[in-house]
Formats: structure tokens, C-alpha cells, sequence
């Protein structure tokens, strides 16, 4: 049987490692959600709907908040935005799998674009070609 004593020691333990899993001193922030994978048609009928799967590594302490997209003349940007909480140890990284759909009209032929955060790499781009 445990002491009185060596019980609260145990719950003062678990309560302190428990509280490390929020950082409330933490300013949120946007941030840019790096993209790990991009998948597109590679042709499409011009008055279908363009379906594009974006997956995202949001990465340790950032929630997915939304994707802004941009259309041009010969591309469609998105950009992937998340929330910066502070660094939370306990709140493991997930993959994310974001879909976006698009109405035309759509140019004969046009990039797909997923931005990356400055420092990951070159951005995701896709092809898409319509007949």
C-alpha cells in the first residue's frame, strides 16, 4: 500500500508532465503548411469539375486553417495556410489530406501549383490539359 504522501508526489508528477503538452506563453501565428504530395488529372473535359488532393505535414504545434487559391491565365496557385501554436511535445505531426475543387472555365492547358513555405523545396507542381 502507498503512502499518502507518495500518492500525491505521483499525481503532482502527472498533472506537471500532463501541463507541458500546452504552451500558453505560445503567440499563435499564420504560417505556410509545407505539401508532401499533389495529385491532379492530367486532362480533364472543359466543363468538368477539377478535383486536386493536397497532402499536407503540418508539422509539431500547427493546425491546418485553410488554402487560398489563386487563378491565373496559365496556373492555379494554392497556398496552404496553418496556425502556429508553440512548440506543443506531446501533439505528434499528422499527414493531412486537404481536396479542392474547382469549376470551370478552364484554359486548353495549366499548372497546378501547391506553394511551399520558404526553405522546403521547390513548390508541387501538376499538368493538366483540357479536351
Amino acid at each position: 500500500m502507498r503512502s499518502p504522501l507518495s500518492v500525491t508526489f505521483y499525481l503532482a508528477v502527472l498533472g506537471a508532465s500532463l501541463s507541458s503538452c500546452h504552451n500558453s506563453a505560445a503567440v499563435a501565428g499564420s504560417v505556410i503548411l509545407p505539401a508532401v504530395k499533389l495529385e491532379a488529372p492530367s486532362t480533364i473535359t472543359p466543363t468538368a469539375m477539377l478535383t486536386v488532393n493536397v497532402t499536407l505535414s503540418p508539422g509539431r504545434g500547427t493546425s491546418f486553417d485553410r488554402i487560398d487559391i489563386r487563378r491565373t491565365a496559365s496556373e492555379i496557385r494554392l497556398t496552404a495556410w496553418g496556425v502556429f501554436h508553440g512548440a506543443l511535445p506531446c501533439v505528434p505531426p499528422q499527414p493531412l489530406l486537404e481536396t479542392v475543387q474547382l469549376g470551370p472555365p478552364f484554359p486548353a492547358s495549366f499548372m497546378v501549383t501547391v506553394v511551399q513555405p520558404q526553405g522546403a523545396g521547390a513548390d508541387l507542381s501538376a499538368a493538366v490539359r483540357v479536351q
